[in-house]
């Protein structure tokens, strides 16, 4: 995501703790911590601030959760029928850490259509993809093209010999050559990696 942690809006934060069942004395407290706030580059006029969480503050990266959580839990409401069959009712469509998120498709238009669906839930509480950072890693050799296009950005999507750093590691593009341990898929599957 781009700049995250400053973009989440006040009242879609508000709403999303109280979908999270907070009880609403600590809503109404962070509401009344968040209020009236103004800020001035070097000296110039104030300006209101009706977004983001404080810098340094040790609740700021729980109330970016809830909001995340909120936008992502709709999103995986619309997506119910996409992502990796996990069991009898259950799909894997994400894993995240932080404002990191890895998506799981079985086919490149299910995963297009995905991002595109999530991209427009995170733009309702202040968030955005960053452009640059997606990549599409892939199972499946196919005569793709080296770039999608996903809500009007290219998205390159990693051939067999490329590779990109993730957490530490390094992913190859063809997600066969990971091994059976790291990743126990031999079906086709679609996966991206966006930064928010």
């Amino acid at each position: 995501m781009t700049k995250a942690f400053d973009r989440v809006e006040h009242n879609q934060l508000f709403q999303a703790l109280r979908e999270q069942h907070v009880p609403q004395p600590y809503i109404a407290l962070l509401r009344a911590i968040y209020s009236s706030q103004s800020g001035a580059v070097h000296g110039g006029r104030p300006f209101d601030i009706q977004r983001g969480v404080k810098q340094g503050d040790i609740l700021s990266p729980m109330l970016f959760n809830a909001a995340l959580e909120c936008a992502l839990r709709k999103w995986k409401g619309k997506c119910e029928h996409h992502g990796i069959a996990m069991g009898h009712h259950e799909r894997l469509t994400n894993i995240r850490y932080a404002d990191d998120l890895m998506l799981y498709a079985r086919s490149l238009p299910a995963l297009v259509e995905m991002i595109e669906t999530l991209s427009w839930e995170l733009q309702q509480i202040g968030l955005q993809l960053n452009a640059a950072k997606p990549k599409i890693f892939t199972t499946k050799l196919l005569d793709h093209p080296m770039y999608v296009e996903v809500s009007q950005d290219l998205v390159h999507v990693l051939h067999e010999g490329s590779s990109h750093k993730y957490l530490g590691r390094r992913i190859p593009g063809n997600l066969k050559q990971r091994g059976c341990v790291e990743l126990h898929a031999c079906r086709p599957l679609f996966s991206a990696l966006l930064q928010l």
